[in-house]
């Protein structure tokens, strides 16, 4: 019973600081907002699928607004207008704004809800076609999610998975009801295969929505680069196979997806085929399937896994494409190490556990006692040792972290790697 009267109070407690933060954007003329919304949530994807959109119709003469997170180097990085990030000069003066308001209503919000506020007045101080909205965490309490069929025009939830079970819960079915929050009445919804669980769950929802599900590929054909160009059975804005500068099988369904999406939803304008076909070999996802070579011709892959799901695709892709492979990875603490590291055992017996300065990390000698590993002080040390043994045909793997990720990509110079695309 009290675990039951605890669950109520704290979805009271949601429910009052969400509907508070809508008053909060109202009062400062963000909500509505008078721009057309896509809102995107799920697990693993929906960064992705985000920005494929953006990509897309930034090609097609429309000024964008996208917000995404969370960021690799810079905070900016994650309100970007026609695919560029604001400059930190208007980030400083937005988040003064932002403080003032708050200062004035007596009210201090979170740091994603101070994100989103700082968002939402770039675009409409930039004065966006469209805006694309990802999500947080989860979507049902998400600061993103105070928008309804006045502004939005479509949403799209991607693989849903098992991520911040603290937070959305312990179940794929309470995970999913976070996620379907983001489901408005007379807006069409994108979906794509989901688990059985999810697949149940998710139908409790849907029941007076229109529903688009979008299908993976039926083939890919991959490139000597590791670019991935997919075949679906259903036709896209009259073709059904597209050449792209994606890694990694995964992504078909998150092409899917956001090709579902924008020849769904009621856009402003008519998309271009020959454009879009450009747009798609322009794709670049720092962190993401990211392939570097050194001066001694070793290669690299950067990838930002960091959940189950996503290591899960990550080891499907590597498997038997490389004679041997060096796994430098770091976790925080609230994710499924044991599940991730065993998972990555099947590709590799060679794993190093640098220490670092990122909040909330796994400690290199607790990792070690997941799977056993070689523990160093510094990224250099792990590489250094990695070099003396490193032969053609093999890789150094990191991943575990897109704050880890975003570590390496800053002292990118440092390691003089050079992008393979």
């Amino acid at each position: 019973m009290n675990e039951i009267i605890k669950e109520k109070e704290s979805v009271e407690k949601c429910s009052a600081d969400f509907f508070n933060y809508r008053k909060f954007l109202e009062k400062h003329h963000l909500f509505p907002l008078g721009i057309p919304i896509i809102h995107v949530a799920g697990t693993n994807g929906k960064g992705s699928v985000s920005k494929i959109m953006a990509k897309i119709l930034n090609d097609q003469g429309m000024k964008v607004g996208l917000f995404t997170s969370p960021h690799l180097v810079n905070i900016t990085e994650r309100i970007q207008i026609q695919g560029q990030s604001i400059e930190e000069q208007e980030f400083n003066r937005l988040e003064e704004k932002v403080t003032c308001w708050e200062e004035e209503c007596s009210l201090s919000y979170n740091y994603f809800q101070r994100l989103t506020t700082i968002a939402l007045q770039s675009m409409k101080d930039h004065d966006c076609d469209i805006i694309i909205l990802e999500t947080g965490l989860g979507g049902r309490w998400d600061s993103t999610n105070v928008f309804n069929k006045i502004d939005l025009i479509g949403t799209i939830i991607t693989k849903i998975g098992y991520d911040h079970k603290e937070i959305l819960g312990n179940t794929l079915s309470e995970i999913t009801w976070e996620k379907a929050g983001i489901i408005k009445e007379g807006v069409p919804l994108v979906t794509c295969d989901q688990l059985e669980e999810v697949k149940d769950s998710l139908s409790l929802y849907i029941k007076d929505i229109q529903v688009i599900k979008a299908k993976g590929p039926e083939k890919i054909i991959e490139d000597e680069k590791f670019q991935e160009t997919f075949i679906y059975k259903e036709s896209y804005f009259t073709m059904n196979t597209f050449k792209t500068s994606l890694t990694g099988f995964y992504q078909g369904t998150n092409l899917a997806l956001a090709l579902s999406g924008l020849n769904s939803f009621s856009l402003p304008i008519k998309l271009h085929s020959e454009v879009l076909k450009q747009s798609l070999m322009n794709l670049d996802f720092p962190g993401r399937m990211d392939f570097y070579k050194d001066e001694e011709n070793r290669l690299y892959l950067l990838e930002g896994a960091h959940n189950p799901m996503g290591i899960d695709a990550l080891v499907d892709f590597l498997e038997q494409r490389f004679h041997r492979i060096f796994v430098v990875t770091f976790m925080l603490n609230d994710k499924d190490s044991p599940y991730m590291l065993k998972k990555l055992s099947k590709i590799s017996k060679d794993f190093y556990y640098p220490k670092t300065n990122i909040n909330r990390g796994t400690s290199p000698v607790e990792l070690s006692n997941l799977q056993k590993g070689n523990i160093y002080n510094h990224v250099d040390e792990a590489l250094a040792h990695i070099k003396s043994q490193y032969q053609e045909g093999d890789l150094i793997l990191f991943t575990g972290s897109l704050y880890f990720i975003g570590d390496i990509i800053k002292n990118i110079r440092k390691y003089r790697l050079k992008r393979l695309k």
